[in-house]
């Protein structure tokens, strides 16, 4: 019997909302738990519900400070991001975030499910958006600043990070590095805690900019 996916839809566009609320409902894997408008109501709705396992967050304008407080107040839901449209900064920003995915609203139910299945096993849904803005922020370092020191990483560390983009679970990386999953998830955190990152994503992300993983 398969797990039922709860999801949580914020969008100030009633009318795409509820188109979106009515295609996923139609899914026996997947049920909408909150309905809303805005992120006032969305809080509100995750302090009172049960947590939904995926969000679907689709303003109709960029919301930094929102997603912001979204994934502060509930770090363990997994969210996607669908946007009109995205600059490479706006990118960035989610990445950092520890967003799952993110979408435009033009995607097709079939990409759109996918990012869903994908998020709610804890994947980041890699699309042709999300290569692109690493790639872009592998070829825009940044400030000299901000510039970490760069780190020298055994050959089993590179292995390691590079597996985690080609989407291997811990399972599957222990055993084509003949560790322990233990292990792997101890060498996973040593290498945040080296490159100052805080979710697997900015582990792959500093991997790209250091050319450890090649696009």
């Amino acid at each position: 019997m398969y797990n039922t996916i709860r999801l949580a839809i914020a969008c100030d566009h009633t009318i795409i909302r509820k188109a979106i609320s009515d295609l996923l409902s139609r899914s026996q894997e997947l049920k909408v738990i909150i309905d809303v408008s805005n992120t006032a109501e969305l809080l509100k709705n995750l302090d009172s519900n049960d947590t939904p396992d995926v969000l679907l967050f689709a303003p109709s304008v960029y919301e930094k400070e929102s997603l912001s407080q979204i994934r502060y107040h509930h770090p363990h839901i997994k969210v996607i991001v669908m946007l009109m449209q995205f600059e490479p900064y706006m990118a960035n920003d989610l990445l950092e975030l520890g967003i799952h995915g993110y979408l435009s609203k033009r995607a097709d139910t079939t990409e759109l499910l996918q990012a869903i299945n994908a998020a709610a096993v804890g994947m980041v849904y890699q699309n042709k958006t999300l290569t692109d803005t690493l790639n872009w922020r592998a070829n825009h370092p940044l400030p000299s600043h901000a510039i970490q020191q760069q780190l020298i990483f055994t050959e089993n560390q590179k292995k390691i990070l590079q597996l985690l983009w080609r989407e291997k679970s811990t399972k599957e990386i222990a055993n084509e590095v003949f560790l322990s999953t233990s292990a792997v998830d101890k060498i996973k955190q040593q290498l945040k805690e080296a490159t100052g990152t805080k979710t697997t994503l900015g582990l792959i992300k500093y991997a790209i900019e250091q050319k450890i993983i090649l696009l």
